[in-house]
């Protein structure tokens, strides 16, 4: 197969190059729209005619990664083309290209609220908070918004009304509702309009407007579907029973009851649809034919027994339950409003706070740019968005389908609606948790004329559907499975010949890429059925094992032991090597299989993941998985927390016992349990940590005494280091004073575990530069702020390891899988129920139909969904549902040569989605598809009319059925599993056994590799010295070097703008706000004749109203000391036209590393890249003078022996500055300013 990509084909030329109208391209899977969006971009700026600029474009994507790509596939693209014509624009447009708008639209929000701060009324100067700190800060705003509550006489006991009988502790805590709907309203255009349009909608009365009106809707849908299902039991009885007797029941006592039912809500009778519903009474099925098997039976009586039991519930919905409106909703809508209220406060509160703290997050970002961009009042656009629509000739927007309402709001205020240009598929929008609106790209296509029969002017939709990833076989079995489970009515768009893929690439046929002369198809579908009970149902013929093996192993080992066992055969069935050929597409090549080949995809980790690593290892089989479980729920972070929580407070037993007993101090149990015994002995009862301070003062055991006391002065040392100091220093000595990252480097994935303790102390770093946590950078304040982020559920990703260069089979969730492709992929555990715990929360909210609740009776302790609480909860599932499907379609798409699908499931199970699949028409009904709980079953359904699938379950249904060879079945029954449990037990008894110590047969050999290991722990690095210095230095931390408490070891990001710290309107150090606002004064001040005390007044007062510095904080700046350098012989000096006078001069200079330490053995001809700014520099026609000011609070005595500090300052100052001008100093001079004294060296 080539490398080399195919010429376009006609849709994607069609993309490339039509202009002058809004283009919408419909990207399926692998169909190259990275490709032809970069061809576009590159297409538009070579233009024979007019050709655009690269700072007229403006290129949106959804990550930093993909833009970079995006900018560097343009400059390849337009380089071509320079290459080909020699056209000097385009040459010209590759260099422009670095500064053009293609970034990230969080990026481009960022950049117009920058540029346009002072209409926002923010400081230029801010920074966007660290989501966790975030987290930390919406807490504390969260119990000042319900303490203030409480303290409100007007709202009190609303409040105490609304919380009565919740849940308030712990991840479900009702209180946290008020932050979840604050996050929602990021996602949505005008915060305080919603909170208005919610209070209207509570406001209506019961069972009318808006929210009641959409019930209604949704109980037509439902009766219909009621009626389907009815109509389904009566064809399956007409087909499969003799009698036909349930048929005729069907259609005589229930169809009637439903259809009067419709009447009735067409009617707007809602209280006969109600009274139709209560009368409703299901008679007994009729006696079942004696030939008729129970299984048939059941299975033809299933969906009406469903579709009854929904009528039946219909009851309870609000606009039918006449108690809602005299029980229930009074306290709904007083509820409701109260959280109302508290969200509104705690939106304004947190707003103020993020002012105070001078940062931003990424919601804020876009917010700002809404105003900015878009009116308010009006919903047009402002006259900024009109000059920047001016500014950008073409927009063109990658991922279209995940757009959220607010920026498709800023995007609608840029077009023209001939400029837009948007890439995207409905088919994989699966970030509904970021507030992903697919509906927004689907009513644009809607809008649009097909690409065929476009009409002039009028917006267009081009589909790609030439797939340039996948096997043809692969493609063809995706189209077989989705064209008939994805539907418009289910998952808001059709598998339609415009959605069908074809194959772009040219692969070998599969019987050439095989290396074992067999021949197989590339997609494979592996059904574990553990439920044979005899010989007449087990196609295999095979009864059941009578034993309790396969109680040992659950199915999911079960499972993982059969991917085990495919993956070995893959890679190794062909004496030693892979029974078939993938393609290397760096290459071009085709090589056999190996481990990296292959994925395992899961649409949920968690549990899963770990189980599959561990089947997978005792298979022999080198695995890199993501993480199944929490970052905080590892072995090694929850020592580093428990090690933190005891230096905190030693007196919490558990937390101590466990640090005793873990990594740090390997206490074991007989010695925890010698502490007890001890203490026991004393008069009175003592808790754990004055039992273990006991025994080290008067334990019997000596040996046990003495490492327990030193355990204690170790303990004690780091508790006083954490009260004075830094708590990632500390955390950083403890690790390496402990081996402590070796010891979990040793363990199983130890790679992995290392990456989490280093994140971990990087947390820390980031987490004392908090700027809420300025003045409270506590030991105890880190771990409140961990415990925080546990109670809300939230957590860090673990931290991946490099696992770039290893050959071994790779485990991700399918979410993390999207926009990658592999050879080999394998979709596991299809069998794994859908997750829908969040319809059960009791606060829903929505962006049309505002907060649902369900409302608590403390009388009854009963607890009753509200009017659009069951409104809510239906819309979140079918949209959740239709996310599933889509789940699905990425996950199979992912996949280059082979497709493998495994599930477990009972006989019964799959029987009946493959009668009700093979019955159905072509596209499945929606209430066949909603009643799935797992993606196996829509597979099922959609293979239901495959002969392999009917024959291997003995279903005689063959008339019309297909015979696809897109696929190859495989059922796994009793046996074969029984078998994979038995191997999984003998794998875990050889691991035991692998683990146990055996005698050393041959001492000489022990002893020779004894030598060896130590004389490589022996081993000194000959360049130790070099490496105990920094490669590059600030002067700033260089100056601490000295300090108690170390400078951190990071470098800190340098920054363009002018030097004015983004701390200067915050509520900081009052010292540092001074001194920084002093240096920006001297930087800014006209030195271009000697400066009056007007002049530095007013230059101040500029300062202060372009917001650079506080009024507070300009007030103490001391202008005295200022004048008093000016009318200084030193100061004249500025004023001499002989000299250059450089004020606030950066610098970078390579110096001795003997500069920088006290000892220079071994560092000879080391070099040390030094980073600083010298506040004044003074060129004379005899050299160089260096003035550093100081605002330090000395006297003119203390002043000298202050300045000393600061030689070694000025020692770095001299001599970058001497090298980079090639002139000796003269002078080294620091002016205090509040004595307005000059200490000269």
């Amino acid at each position: 197969m080539s490398t080399v990509k195919p010429s376009w084909t006609v849709q994607q030329k069609a993309a490339i190059t039509q202009t002058g109208r809004e283009v919408l391209v419909t990207a399926s899977a692998g169909t190259g729209k990275t490709a032809v969006l970069s061809a576009r971009c590159a297409e538009l700026l070579a233009q024979s005619s007019n050709p655009a600029q690269a700072s007229q474009l403006l290129v949106l994507t959804f990550t930093e990664a993909a833009a970079s790509e995006m900018k560097a596939r343009i400059a390849k693209a337009v380089k071509e083309k320079y290459a080909a014509t020699g056209d000097a624009n385009l040459r010209k447009q590759v260099l422009m290209l670095d500064g053009a708008d293609i970034s990230t639209i969080d990026s481009f929000c960022k950049k117009i609220v920058t540029e346009n701060f002072h209409k926002l009324a923010i400081d230029p100067a801010f920074r966007i908070i660290d989501p966790d700190e975030a987290q930390l800060v919406k807490s504390e705003i969260l119990e000042q918004v319900l303490k203030e509550a409480c303290e409100d006489q007007s709202l009190c006991n609303a409040v105490a009304d609304l919380f009565n009988c919740r849940q308030m502790d712990g991840q479900s805590n009702f209180s946290r509702s008020i932050i979840r709907i604050h996050d929602y309203l990021d996602g949505i255009c005008w915060r305080d309009d919603w909170f208005e349009k919610s209070r209207r909608l509570v406001g209506d009365v019961p069972c009318k407007g808006p929210v009641a009106d959409a019930q209604k809707e949704l109980i037509t849908a439902k009766l219909g579907q009621i009626i389907e299902q009815l109509e389904h039991s009566c064809m399956l009885d007409n087909m499969l029973n003799p009698s036909k007797a349930w048929a005729a029941q069907i259609e005589a006592d229930y169809i009637p009851a439903i259809k009067n039912a419709i009447s009735a809500i067409k009617r707007k009778d809602h209280a006969g649809c109600a009274a139709v519903i209560k009368d409703f009474e299901k008679s007994d099925w009729a006696r079942k034919n004696k030939s008729l098997e129970k299984e048939i039976a059941d299975l033809i009586k299933a969906p009406a027994d469903k579709g009854l039991k929904d009528f039946r519930s219909l009851g309870q919905l609000a606009s039918l339950n006449p108690r809602y409106a005299q029980f229930i909703a009074g306290a709904e809508g007083r509820h409701t409003l109260t959280l109302i209220e508290l969200v509104s406060r705690f939106s304004r509160l947190y707003s103020q706070r993020k002012k105070q703290l001078n940062c931003l997050d990424f919601a804020d970002l876009e917010q700002n740019a809404l105003k900015l961009l878009v009116s308010r009042d009006t919903s047009e656009p402002t006259e900024l968005a009109l000059r920047l629509r001016e500014h950008y000739r073409y927009l063109l927007i990658d991922e279209f389908q995940d757009i959220s309402m607010v920026q498709e709001a800023i995007i609608k205020s840029l077009g023209r609606g001939d400029n837009l240009f948007v890439v995207g598929d409905v088919k994989q929008s699966i970030y509904a948790w970021r507030q992903a609106q697919p509906e927004i790209f689907i009513a644009r296509l809607k809008a649009a004329s097909p690409f065929e029969g476009r009409q002039a002017g009028a917006p267009i939709s081009i589909p790609l559907t030439s797939n340039f990833r996948s096997r043809g076989e692969i493609l063809h079995f995706v189209n077989l499975v989705f064209e008939k489970i994805m539907t418009e009515s289910f998952a808001g768009t059709d598998y339609d010949q415009t959605a069908r893929l074809e194959g772009g690439w040219k692969y070998k046929p599969l019987a050439e890429s095989t290396l074992d002369g067999t021949s197989s198809p590339a997609v494979s579908l592996h059904l574990l059925v553990d439920d044979y009970t005899d010989e007449d149902n087990d196609p295999h013929h095979h009864a059941m094992p009578q034993n309790d093996e396969m109680d040992k192993t659950s199915a999911r080992l079960r499972q993982a032991a059969l991917v085990a066992k495919l993956i070995k055969d893959m890679v190794t069935g062909n004496n030693g090597s892979g029974r078939f050929e993938v393609v290397d597409r760096g290459s071009g090549l085709s090589r056999p299989v190996e481990y990296r080949d292959i994925v395992i995809l899961m649409r949920s980790l968690s549990r899963n993941a770990n189980e599959y690593a561990q089947v997978l290892r005792m298979h022999s089989i080198p695995v890199s998985s993501q993480s199944a479980i929490g970052y905080f729920e590892t072995t090694e972070i929850t020592d580093c927390i428990t090690l933190l929580s005891v230096l905190d407070n030693p007196q919490k037993d558990i937390e101590l016992a466990a640090l005793l007993r873990g990594p740090f101090f390997r206490v074991d149990d007989s010695q925890l349990a010698h502490i007890r015994i001890h203490s026991r002995r004393s008069e009175q009862e003592l808790d754990f940590y004055n039992a273990f301070k006991l025994y080290c003062a008067s334990g019997p055991d000596e040996a046990l005494r003495e490492k327990l006391g030193d355990i204690n002065t170790l303990i004690e040392s780091w508790r006083s280091r954490a009260r004075q100091g830094s708590i990632s220093d500390l955390l950083w000595d403890i690790f390496k004073s402990t081996d402590f990252l070796a010891f979990v480097s040793a363990l199983p994935n130890g790679a992995q575990r290392r990456a989490n303790v280093l994140k971990f102390h990087q947390r820390a770093i980031e987490f004392e530069n908090f700027v809420s946590c300025a003045r409270q950078v506590t030991l105890a304040r880190f771990i409140e702020f961990i415990q925080k982020l546990l109670d809300q559920g939230q957590d860090w990703s673990p931290a991946p390891p490099d696992i770039s260069a290893d050959n071994a089979v790779g485990i991700m969730s399918i979410h993390k899988s999207k926009g990658l492709e592999f050879p080999v992929v394998i979709l596991a555990e299809l069998n794994t129920k859908f997750n829908q715990s969040d319809m059960a929360d009791q606060c829903l909210v929505d962006c049309d139909l505002g907060i649902g609740l369900k409302v608590i009776s403390p009388a009854a302790r009963k607890t009753m969904a509200g009017l659009a609480h069951q409104v809510i909860r239906e819309k979140k599932k079918a949209q959740a549902l239709a996310e599933e499907m889509r789940v699905l379609y990425v996950a199979m798409t992912r996949a280059r040569e082979r497709l493998i699908l495994t599930a477990s499931a009972s006989k019964a199970e799959i029987t009946r989605c493959v009668y009700n699949g093979a019955l159905a028409q072509k596209a499945l009904p929606a209430w066949m598809l909603s009643s799935c709980d797992k993606s196996i079953k829509w597979l099922l359904y959609s293979l239901a009319g495959q002969k392999k699938l009917l024959s291997a379950f003995e279903i005689d249904l063959d008339a019309g059925a297909a015979d696809s060879d897109l696929f190859s079945l495989n059922v796994h029954g009793p046996e074969e599993l029984l078998e994979l449990s038995r191997q999984i037990e003998h794998l875990r008894t050889e691991s035991r056994k692998g683990r146990e110590i055996t005698p050393c047969a041959d001492i000489a050999k022990a002893q020779e590799m004894l030598g060896k290991f130590r004389s490589s722990l022996n081993w000194l690095y000959p360049f130790n010295a070099a490496a105990s210095i920094q490669a590059k230095t600030s002067v700033s931390d260089f100056l601490h070097r000295d300090s108690t408490i170390e400078p951190r070891q990071y470098q800190e990001v340098l920054s363009d703008a002018p030097r004015t710290s983004p701390a200067l309107s915050r509520d900081n150090d009052k010292a540092m706000l001074i001194g920084t606002a002093t240096h920006l004064l001297l930087q800014r001040i006209d030195i271009s004749s000697p400066p009056a005390r007007e002049l530095i007044v007013s230059t101040l007062d500029g300062l202060v109203s372009h917001w650079a510095i506080s009024a507070e904080t300009a007030k103490a700046v001391n202008i005295d000391g200022l004048l008093a350098f000016y009318q200084s012989q030193l100061g004249q000096m500025l004023f001499d036209k002989q000299n250059t006078i450089l004020r606030e001069l950066p610098f970078t200079a390579a110096l001795d590393a003997s500069c920088f330490t006290y000892d220079s053995t071994g560092l000879e001809g080391e070099k040390v890249i030094v980073q600083g700014i010298i506040d004044l520099l003074i060129k004379t026609p005899k050299g160089l003078i260096i003035v550093d000011f100081k605002t330090d609070n000395v006297s003119a005595k203390q002043a000298p022996a202050r300045a000393q500090s600061y030689n070694d300052q000025l020692r770095l100052y001299a001599s970058a500055a001497s090298k980079a001008f090639d002139m000796p100093v003269i002078a080294r001079c620091v002016y205090f300013i509040v004595p307005g004294m000059i200490v000269e060296f």
